[in-house]
């Protein structure tokens, strides 16, 4: 597939945050800061949805990635077999769906069943101090992105993006494109292939190299070019 399906360039990037910026200073609310910040961090969605303050060391700024939300279908968590892991608090199941066929589920591993650490940049530790600010009562097992314990789900990720891409007439990429932007944008500014896996947390790096594409405008690309030639 070509880059303009699957990244978000330079201009794209620089206008949805700046669109979701204003949509948060109009209505304070965490959640439009959450496709700001993963642009910077590059979490699966799952993951993003499931991130709580006692994942995120301020003093050291690293995040650790522990959990991961997911949509089930209702009838079929009623199974039996399901029982074990809610006693054992393998899944749990997010209040408030009750009768839906589909549910949001808490599971305490990630996709790839292993934890893994991400160094927070600078751009991303204002929008934690902000939000924690806000936030000063808030609880080590409350999510960061949600409203106190109650969570940011998975559709309203992709809610936000669309909303913001609207504003901006362009093309909508979904929410796992934030994370190959992510992966892309490191990729062009030259961190090392396998520091990028261990940031998406992939157990190789034939994998990582999936999610890299050109996130630069045709204008970047070009001066690059000449830049290679000056001489």
């Amino acid at each position: 597939p070509s880059s303009d399906t699957q990244v978000y360039n330079t201009d794209e990037y620089q206008q949805i945050i700046e669109d979701l910026w204003k949509s948060y200073n109009k209505k304070h609310e965490a959640r439009f800061l959450s496709i700001v910040c993963n642009f910077l961090v590059g979490l699966r969605a799952g993951e993003l949805c499931a991130l709580r303050w006692r994942d995120l060391d301020m003093k050291k700024w690293e995040i650790s990635i522990v959990q991961e939300m997911v949509h089930m279908d209702a009838t079929e968590l009623s199974n039996p077999y399901y029982d074990v892991y809610k006693a054992s608090g393998q899944i749990v199941i997010l209040p408030g769906q009750k009768g839906r066929k589909g549910v949001y589920v808490l599971l305490d591993h990630t996709k790839t069943h292993t934890e893994r650490v991400i160094p927070v940049v600078h751009k991303a530790q204002e929008i934690f101090k902000l939000l924690r600010a806000n936030a000063p009562d808030a609880k080590p097992d409350d999510f960061i992105f949600g409203y106190g314990s109650k969570y940011l789900n998975l559709r309203s990720i992709n809610s936000m993006l669309e909303y913001a891409c609207k504003h901006i007439s362009t093309d909508v990429k979904r929410s796992h494109k934030l994370r190959k932007t992510y992966a892309s944008r490191l990729n062009a500014a030259g961190l090392p292939l396998d520091q990028i896996r261990a940031c998406l947390g992939h157990s190789n790096t034939t994998t990582t190299l999936g999610y890299i594409y050109t996130p630069l405008t045709p204008e970047e690309s070009l001066s690059i070019m000449e830049k290679a030639f000056a001489n």
